[in-house]
């Protein structure tokens, strides 16, 4: 049998599918699928694809959303202090 370094090292010169599907299966070992929460989920989803069929919401345009993302974390907006390098301060203008 081999040990985790010796399979990790086989895994990643496997096509980029082949990794997806060894990820995904490994990923479900760690959380079981649940079908009640896969039911919510549908549901939740059909629900809003109702409200966008009958015009109760209205959809934002992904160029938008991601406009407004960029606008919102852009990289200068942001600075990490150097005593602590893994807090990051917002900086407002």
């Amino acid at each position: 049998m081999h040990g985790a370094r010796e399979i990790i090292q086989e895994a990643s010169i496997l096509p980029v599918e082949d990794r997806t599907l060894i990820i995904d299966s490994l990923l479900r070992t760690m959380n079981q699928p649940d079908n009640e929460i896969d039911r919510e989920w549908v549901s939740i989803a059909q629900r809003r694809l109702d409200d966008l069929r009958s015009g109760k919401v209205q959809g934002i345009p992904g160029e938008e959303v991601f406009s407004r993302f960029r606008q919102r974390f852009q990289p200068s907006k942001f600075r990490v202090r150097p005593s602590q390098p893994t807090d990051i301060k917002r900086i407002n203008h």
